[in-house]
C-alpha cells in the first residue's frame, strides 16, 4: 500500500478504498504491522494502545462513511454476478486482481477468465479451489477478513449458476 497520498489509499491491484481501510484496521488489531524483522531492528516502532486508538479513531469513521455511501447509492437491482464481485472486491482483490497475482489466482476481477481458470471447477463447483479455500478459512490469510457464511452461500451459488448456464467444452 503507498501511503505517499492521503486519499484515496492506493495499492496493487486496484482494491477497493474499503477493502484497503480493513486491512489496516485489520493490520493494527492483529499487530502484525509493522513486520517482526523490522520491530527487532527498530523496537519502539512498535504499534501500541495508544497508536492502535489513534488508528482506529481515523479508520473506522471511514469504513463507516463509505459503507452508508454504498448502502445508499447501492444499485436497485442487485444480482448474484454483483454480489460476488463485490464479495470478491472487498476480500480477494488486492492480492489476486489487476496484476496482483499471489498463489496463481491472478485476474480475478475478470469473473469469465476465473471461472475458465484452474480454480474454477464447474463439473463440481463445491469442489472450486477458490470456495474451498474460502470454506476452510484459509483465504483470505486474515481470519478477520474471513467470508461469512451468507457470502460462502453466495459464492457457492454463484458457482453452481454457472456451471448450470456454462456450455461444457468440447
Amino acid at each position: 500500500m503507498d501511503f505517499s497520498q492521503k486519499f484515496p489509499l492506493v495499492a496493487k491491484g486496484k482494491p477497493s478504498q474499503i477493502a484497503l481501510l480493513n486491512a489496516i484496521k485489520n493490520e493494527v488489531l492483529d499487530r502484525s504491522m509493522p513486520l517482526k524483522i523490522y520491530t527487532n531492528v527498530y523496537r519502539n516502532r512498535k504499534i501500541n494502545d495508544s497508536d492502535e486508538e489513534k488508528i482506529l479513531a481515523w479508520v473506522n469513521p471511514l469504513i463507516d462513511t463509505i459503507e452508508e455511501f454504498e448502502e445508499r447509492f447501492k444499485e436497485t437491482e442487485i444480482n448474484l454476478d454483483t454480489l460476488v464481485h463485490k464479495i470478491l472486491d472487498q476480500k480477494c482483490f488486492r492480492c489476486h486482481a489487476n496484476g496482483n497475482d499471489k498463489g496463481g489466482f491472478e485476474n480475478m476481477q475478470d469473473t469469465k477468465a476465473l471461472l475458465k481458470s484452474r480454480h474454477v471447477n464447474l463439473t463440481n463447483p463445491s469442489e472450486s479451489e477458490i470456495y474451498k479455500l474460502s470454506l476452510e478459512k484459509k483465504m483470505p490469510p486474515n481470519r478477520r477478513d474471513a467470508l461469512s457464511d451468507e457470502e460462502l452461500l453466495t459464492l457457492n451459488e454463484w458457482l453452481e449458476v454457472q456451471a448450470r448456464e456454462t456450455p461444457p467444452n468440447p
